[in-house]
């Protein structure tokens, strides 16, 4: 359902004035990705996981079941959180790969243009 010309209107105030009150914010969500996104969270999981490894070193250190079972808690947390990301980063990849032209479609464009004598540049 198109926006009528009010709400076009208000939607380019709100944009205008969020551009004028917070140009850091409107640069850093303009330049987000969604592959950067899942990348970043990636990150976040690896280095959690990391500090759970820590732990697990420090509980075989000093032994103590609380340290041990938190380490393996966050170790297992950022494993899942990692998997998840990576899972859903390559299924957004899969499918932009998929949306991407064939080539037998670029073929059978060219082929078109060429029997319906068309337009013959690129």
């Amino acid at each position: 359902m198109p926006l009528s010309d009010r709400e076009e209107q208000i939607l380019q105030d709100i944009e205008r004035r969020l551009f004028e009150n917070d140009p850091k914010f409107v640069n850093e969500v303009g330049g987000t990705t969604l592959t950067g996104h899942y990348a970043r969270n990636i990150r976040r999981s690896v280095a959690l996981f990391v500090a759970g490894l820590a732990l697990l070193i420090v509980f075989f250190v000093r032994p103590h079941l609380l340290i041990g079972l938190a380490a393996f808690g966050i170790m297992l947390t950022g494993l899942t959180m990692a998997f998840q990301n990576i899972k859903v980063m390559s299924q957004h990849q899969l499918k932009s790969i998929k949306d991407q032209p064939t080539l037998s479609g670029f073929f059978e464009k060219f082929e078109g243009r060429r029997r319906g004598g068309g337009n013959r540049g690129f």
